[in-house]
This record gives structure tokens, C-alpha cells and sequence, in this order.
């Protein structure tokens, strides 16, 4: 097998390659090695309003937010959601509910087989 590029020739064996990479797909690869722990997240956030009408009135506020960070060796999740609910009843405005959760989950890869 001969590969050529940016001017260099390079003999090898099928068997003796282990990776081809362009610039861009090297530049990725490297970043997977060892990145540090403010990059590489994604994540979403919601929020929602609901409300309705009848022999009371009640409204709900929720907010949820979730993010992941995944690399080749480990995983982290976090999220957090809230949710506040309100009922007025003859007059009389009240919580109906009221919480606030979140975590954080952490996965790490301890061989390359279990990937």
C-alpha cells in the first residue's frame, strides 16, 4: 500500500495500518484523548406553562435542563428540573405542587471491549 500526501510517499503493509486520517479527522482524534472537564458538552434546556380553567383555576411552571459530556473513556450526565403548580378555588390560591430535582451520573469505560 502506498500512500502519498502533501508532497511525502509512504510504503507500508495493509496489515501494518492502523488509522488514515486527513487533517481535520486527526485534529478530532487528538482532542478525544485528553480533554479537559469544561469541554466537549451538550446539553438542552425546556420550559414549560401550562394552565386551565373551570371550577378552578390553576396554573403549572416546569423547567428542565440537561447536559452530557462524552469522551472515548467516560460519560457525565447532569440535570436539574423544577416544576411549581397553583390552584385558585373559591378565592383561595394554593401550591398543588412543588419540586426541585437534579444529579449528576458519571459512566466510566473500564476496558475497550465494554465500549
Amino acid at each position: 500500500m502506498v500512500v502519498t500526501g502533501l508532497g511525502a510517499k509512504l510504503e507500508a503493509a495493509p496489515a501494518e495500518v492502523t488509522a488514515m486520517r486527513n487533517a481535520d479527522e486527526q485534529k478530532a482524534y487528538e482532542r478525544m484523548l485528553a480533554p479537559g472537564l469544561l469541554e466537549l458538552w451538550s446539553g438542552e434546556g425546556t420550559v414549560g406553562l401550562a394552565g386551565a380553567e373551570g371550577n378552578a383555576k390553576t396554573l403549572t411552571f416546569t423547567t428542565g435542563v440537561t447536559a452530557a459530556r462524552a469522551t472515548n473513556k467516560d460519560k457525565i450526565w447532569v440535570y436539574f428540573n423544577a416544576i411549581k403548580s397553583s390552584a385558585l378555588v373559591g378565592g383561595v390560591d394554593s401550591a398543588t405542587a412543588q419540586a426541585v430535582r437534579g444529579g449528576i451520573r458519571y459512566d466510566r469505560n473500564v476496558s475497550s471491549r465494554s465500549s
